[in-house]
């Protein structure tokens, strides 16, 4: 990420991508402005291990991004494209982009550019990337052809750097299908597809069926996906970039009585090792689990799990599986309590699972059923 080579912008720049492509003498002397201390312990940490990572490059969500001074009278305080204007915007990634590819190009083949990058507007929307606005003309992040030129822009940072290298992109593919409808954009994953599959030697997918309920496992998604994908670019290499099951924590697994919602490391283990098998008969070359960290699982919602709890959760899963907001409609139709969701409980149920509560290592660093899947 950005942020991580350089945290804070003092003052605006003008320059563009044109002319970081014709001359690239400013390689080098940029480079050197760089912090590189914690990527290339990382990445030397796994080149000793045998491991050749996958590197993203270009993501915006806003804790990706250097911070920014006064001088440019930002109203999020990072280097989104609201603040430094779309163009400059796409001339700031390109020339980190390219000088992260040109520090690891030796050792590392496979480069994603952006993150879910078909969900950026809705993503905006819900505080992760800046600017916001519920109109999507009115956001960089809703604007397709500015999204397509990040892809783009980053695509030639690779390929300019050595073209040879492989790129690859997330779609994120469980939101449904009429999300992206009825909000206007076209940013479906496939519809997105269609227009940057040229710029994919690899098309990746993140998907999470089992987001909510470790119980049934939804397998079958997974399978629709991967065809889908084929459907549009033929034969072109497919890997599951993102999925897995959340685990809880002991306390809250106490008062667990429903297998809908057992989210235990022996559940997370039955999913990895039904969805891998699966992903593989159906044509994936690639997979990878988020994540491996460790965790002592997530606390659930307050005072254990009803029966309204487990219907509200099934009901989002089901329009996950289903690829379509009906479900979840239908669930609030039939809501005998609207205090429900205006008290908050369902806020509350829905956001009790977090990024931390993915590991496959126990809370001592110790593998669990999901790492022993895979």
């Amino acid at each position: 990420m950005w942020s991580y080579l350089q945290s804070h912008l003092d003052q605006p720049e003008q320059f563009s991508v044109a002319q970081l492509r014709a001359n690239t003498s400013w390689l080098e002397p940029y480079s050197a402005t760089l912090n590189w201390n914690e990527t290339d312990y990382q990445v030397q940490q796994l080149f000793s291990s045998g491991i050749s990572p996958i590197i993203e490059i270009g993501e915006g969500t806003d804790h990706s991004l250097p911070t920014v001074s006064d001088e440019f009278n930002s109203t999020s305080g990072v280097a989104d494209p609201g603040t430094v204007g779309m163009e400059q915007y796409l001339a700031y990634m390109y020339r980190y982009s390219r000088a992260v590819v040109h520090r690891y190009k030796q050792d590392v083949t496979i480069w994603q550019i952006e993150n879910e990058l078909n969900d950026a507007y809705l993503e905006a929307l819900s505080g992760i990337r800046s600017p916001a606005s519920l109109i999507p003309q009115d956001s960089p992040w809703g604007n397709f052809t500015f999204v397509t030129e990040i892809i783009q822009t980053l695509y030639m940072a690779v390929k300019d750097e050595d073209s040879t290298l492989w790129t690859t992109q997330n779609l994120l593919a469980d939101t449904p299908e009429d999300v992206y409808s009825i909000s206007g954009i076209p940013m479906y994953y496939l519809d997105a597809l269609y227009t940057w599959s040229p710029l994919l030697d690899i098309v990746s997918f993140d998907v999470y069926a089992n987001y909510y309920v470790a119980y049934p496992i939804y397998s079958d998604v997974f399978v629709r996906i991967i065809k889908d994908i084929q459907n549009v670019t033929g034969t072109k290499p497919i890997m599951v970039a993102e999925t897995g099951v959340h685990v809880m924590n002991e306390e809250t697994l106490k008062q667990v009585s429903v297998k809908a919602v057992n989210c235990t490391p022996i559940a997370q283990g039955e999913f990895l090792g039904e969805i891998v098998p699966v992903v593989k008969a159906a044509g994936a070359m690639g997979f990878q689990v988020f994540k491996l960290a460790e965790t002592t699982g997530y606390e659930g919602a307050s005072g254990g799990y009803t029966n309204q709890d487990i219907k509200f959760l099934q009901a989002v899963t089901d329009s996950i599986v289903g690829n379509s907001i009906q479900p979840l409609l239908k669930w609030a139709a039939s809501l005998r309590d609207i205090r429900y969701i205006l008290d908050g409980r369902a806020f509350e149920v829905a956001f009790a699972p977090t990024t931390v509560s993915y590991g496959i290592l126990d809370g001592n660093g110790n593998p669990t059923a999901g790492f022993d899947a895979l």
